[in-house]
């Protein structure tokens, strides 16, 4: 029996299991099945909603499926719970910037994250990036 199935078995067992429903759903995910992986991260969040990593895999769900408000709602709500998420305050500062042109919105998320994660592996092309858009 594959591993999927066993988690399906699981949750028709029980529908509330959240290891099941977060394999699901980043199993969903992994192979790009965005709208499924969303409908497992969302019934994982509604048992448990501060999970800031589910929350940020949603986030990331929604991107993947052009609904940037969504991502951008779902990443606001991590930061505003967890002001030091590494991985929210990246994808936020990314999107403001990219999509939605929220200079000082991204500069504020990229700010944030270099404050609280200085050796990111991201950093340095994160400051160049600020430094961009503070100039123009």
């Amino acid at each position: 029996m594959s591993v999927v199935m066993e988690y399906k078995r699981r949750l028709e067992k029980d529908p509330k299991d959240k290891d099941a429903l977060l394999f699901m759903g980043n199993a969903n995910f992994d192979i790009g099945r965005f709208e499924q992986a969303q409908d497992y991260y969302k019934r994982y969040l509604d048992l448990d909603p501060t999970n800031p990593g589910v929350r940020t895999d949603l986030a990331t769900s929604y991107y993947k499926t052009r609904d940037v408000d969504s991502a951008v709602r779902e990443l606001r709500a991590v930061v505003g719970r967890t002001p030091d998420h590494e991985a929210a305050l990246y994808n936020l500062g990314l999107i403001l910037s990219q999509d939605k042109h929220d200079k000082a919105g991204a500069i504020r998320a990229w700010e944030a994250l270099l404050k609280t994660h200085p050796n990111h592996p991201k950093a340095m092309e994160v400051q160049k990036q600020i430094d961009e858009m503070k100039k123009s």
